[in-house]
C-alpha cells in the first residue's frame, strides 16, 4: 500500500552538478522577452548542447510541471507540481497534485523532499493513513519504474546531452508567456542509462528506476538557458516542465518530525 501512494503520487530524477563552478547570472529575468530567430548558429546540435551545459552552471532553479497519464482504464490522471531545485546542495522540493485518480480515496497535495539518500514525503493523506502528526515527513522507499522520472530535471541536462545523437531546430514558439527556440533531440536509450548510472544521483534513485526517452523537445531562451521541456515516455505519459526563477531565492522546508513510512 505504502509503496503504491509514493508510485502514484511521487515524480522524481537528476545528475550532480559540480558546486565549485561559478554560477552565472541569468539577470534575474522571470521570463525569456523573447528568442532572437536569427540567433541560431545553424549547429543545432552544438547550441542545444551548449544550453543543456549551461543548465548545470546554475545555483537554483524553479520549475512547473504538468504530467497528463491517459490511457488508464476509464480515466486520465494530471499530474501538476511546483519544483525547486537547490544544484549545489543536491536539495529538491516539489509540491504535487494529482486529478482524476479514482481510487477510493482522496490524494490531495504531496509535499516531496530529496536531499543526499533520502526521500522525504509529507501530505494529510500519509499522516491520516499511518497515524501522524499534521507536521510529520515519512521516509519513503524510492519510487517505483518510471513513476522516479521528472522531478529531478537535471538529468535531462548532463545525462541527456551524453546521449543526443540527432537535434532538429523547430523554430521560435510561444510556450507559455515565453519566446523560446525550439530543439527536438533524439538520444540513445542505452548511453543515457549508462550516464545515469555514473551521475550521483539523489535519493537513492537509480537509473533502472528512471524513464529514458528516446525523443526531447527543448525550449531555449534568448539568455541561452532551456526554458522548457517535454517528452512522451510510457509509464509517464506526455510531460512538460517550464523552468524559471533561475539562481532565485528558495523556500526549501527542514522538516524535523520524519518517521520511517511503514512497509504494509
Amino acid at each position: 500500500m505504502a509503496v503504491a501512494m509514493v508510485g502514484l503520487l511521487v515524480a522524481g530524477c537528476a545528475g550532480a552538478s559540480d558546486p565549485a563552478s561559478p554560477a552565472p547570472d541569468p539577470g534575474g529575468a522571470e521570463l525569456v522577452t523573447g528568442a532572437d530567430p536569427d540567433a541560431a548558429s545553424g549547429d543545432a546540435q552544438g547550441d542545444l548542447r551548449a544550453a543543456l551545459g549551461r543548465m548545470d552552471e546554475l545555483q537554483s532553479y524553479r520549475g512547473d510541471l504538468t504530467m497528463v497519464m491517459a490511457g488508464l482504464p476509464n480515466r486520465t490522471l494530471t499530474t501538476t507540481g511546483a519544483i525547486q531545485t537547490d544544484v549545489v546542495d543536491q536539495v529538491i522540493f516539489q509540491v504535487t497534485d494529482v486529478t482524476g485518480a479514482e481510487i477510493g480515496f482522496a490524494t490531495g497535495a504531496q509535499e516531496t523532499l530529496i536531499r543526499d539518500s533520502e526521500m522525504l514525503v509529507h501530505s494529510a493523506l500519509y499522516s491520516e493513513s499511518f497515524g501522524g502528526e499534521p507536521d510529520t515527513w515519512y521516509r519513503a522507499p524510492t519510487a517505483p519504474g518510471g513513476q522516479g522520472a521528472p522531478m529531478l530535471v537535471s538529468m535531462y541536462f548532463t545525462p541527456a546531452a551524453q546521449a543526443i545523437t540527432a537535434v532538429t531546430d523547430e523554430g521560435v514558439r510561444t510556450v507559455g508567456e515565453a519566446q523560446v527556440r525550439i530543439y527536438r533531440a533524439q538520444l540513445d536509450p542505452i548511453k543515457f542509462r549508462a550516464a545515469l548510472d555514473a551521475a550521483d544521483l539523489p535519493g537513492g534513485i537509480t537509473a533502472e528506476d528512471l524513464a529514458a526517452p528516446e525523443l526531447i523537445e527543448y525550449g531555449v531562451g534568448d539568455d541561452g538557458y532551456v526554458r522548457h521541456l517535454a517528452f512522451n515516455s510510457t509509464g509517464l505519459g506526455e510531460l512538460s516542465i517550464d523552468l524559471h526563477s533561475f539562481n532565485a531565492e528558495l523556500d526549501i522546508p527542514d522538516p524535523s518530525d520524519i518517521r520511517d513510512m511503514p512497509a504494509a
